[in-house]
């Protein structure tokens, strides 16, 4: 093997034995509160992994400054693809602190991101089923606060509570309880509801079939 040869395996083999770091402070190893580095995207090689505490101080810091907030709290910058499994879950988590804390009165943002934030837990986790309940909780009462105020109603906001009526209607039909089941059925009607009131009649379309669903769930008979 020549010697031009040598280096560039050993410049391989350097490369592949990289340790890797955190893309935003370039340290290795865990943060300071011990938390080891993630990766949960389309990275490949040493490239993308990231310490959580500084994958959100860094969504909370382009988002400050930008309309698309969640885009950072879900999309990894570097691949371009949404994040999946514990990271997910941790940033959706994050986004909601972040948007209750800097945008409290911006009962839009704070719907979507509560919406985002039930879509990234497992719903058959029972060990989580005190967290989904408080989201839905949450979701509910801005629910309440926006229909007793009519200054804040408007296509938009009617848009981001159809939305989260759906999602609210999806996770009850998850659990399967009958009484949980009555209340999917409340939350679906009242999505369809406002689908029809913006037009949507794909969406409105796509109720009827969920409450088809949870009226042969409570019969034990096939949906239509």
């Amino acid at each position: 093997m020549s010697l031009k040869q040598s280096a560039s395996v050993a410049g391989l083999l350097e490369e592949e034995e990289e340790a890797p770091c955190c893309w935003l402070c370039l340290e290795e190893g865990p943060d300071a509160s011990d938390k080891p580095l993630c990766r949960d995207c389309s990275c490949r090689g040493t490239s993308g992994f990231v310490h959580l505490s500084c994958a959100v101080k860094y969504a909370e810091n382009m988002s400050r400054d930008d309309a698309d907030e969640e885009y950072f709290f879900r999309t990894c910058p570097n691949c371009k693809q949404d994040y999946q499994g514990d990271v997910a879950y941790a940033l959706a988590k994050a986004r909601v602190d972040f948007v209750e804390r800097e945008f409290k009165n911006n009962y839009e943002m704070c719907l979507d991101a509560m919406r985002e934030n039930l879509y990234a837990l497992d719903f058959k986790d029972e060990q989580r089923r005190s967290e989904w309940e408080d989201i839905c909780s949450k979701m509910i009462s801005i629910i309440e606060i926006v229909d007793k105020d009519p200054s804040l109603q408007h296509d938009g906001m009617s848009h981001s509570i159809a939305m989260a009526e759906t999602s609210i209607g999806e996770f009850r039909y998850e659990l399967g309880t009958k009484e949980d089941l009555e209340e999917a059925k409340k939350h679906f009607i009242r999505s369809k509801d406002l689908w029809e009131g913006l037009g949507e009649d794909l969406d409105v379309r796509a109720m009827e079939r969920a409450i088809r669903m949870v009226g042969a769930k409570l019969s034990g008979t096939e949906p239509e």
